[in-house]
């Protein structure tokens, strides 16, 4: 399989160096999977071997990519994805600035996470739609419209 990036990296470097929103301790590997919840409903994070001082919309970014990208897995429908983004986001309360820094962090995201999949042999037809592609497709020929997987504008426009 061949996937063109083309000047997709450049563009996300550029956004990334456009400024900063400060630095925190990051997990740098934050999804829904570094996630547990126990018996009692206490959450918990694994996964610490990356941490690293950073820009907080990084983990919030890395989070709401794997959110849809479960979506494109077929590990929950779009509609519950973008459930769980609006959820996230109404806990983690983003300020402005880390809002700012979502849309350039996402990117970065999507194009880290195209390049990982593109090696998983299950997974390879998702490099494509990470990078911007309209479709998913499973198997042969299942091809089904992404819908759900943006944050609605009710949700977009609560955390501008």
């Amino acid at each position: 399989m061949k996937v063109v990036v083309g000047p997709l990296p450049r563009r996300v470097f550029e956004a990334l160096a456009e400024g900063s929103c400060g630095s925190v301790p990051l997990h740098r590997d934050f999804h829904d999977k570094q996630v547990f919840i126990d018996a009692a409903g206490r959450a918990g994070i694994l996964d610490f071997d990356t941490m690293a001082l950073g820009e907080p919309a990084l983990d919030a970014a890395n989070m709401l990519v794997h959110l849809k990208l479960r979506a494109l897995q077929y590990r929950c429908s779009p509609e519950a994805a973008g459930q769980a983004a609006e959820a996230f986001m109404e806990a983690y309360r983003p300020e402005a600035p880390v809002r700012q820094r979502l849309a350039a962090y996402e990117a970065a995201t999507r194009l880290r996470l195209a390049c990982l999949y593109t090696w998983r042999p299950a997974w390879r037809h998702l490099g494509p739609v990470l990078l911007g592609g309209q479709k998913r497709r499973r198997g042969t020929g299942d091809e089904r419209p992404l819908r759900g997987l943006a944050m609605s504008k009710r949700v977009s426009s609560k955390f501008q």
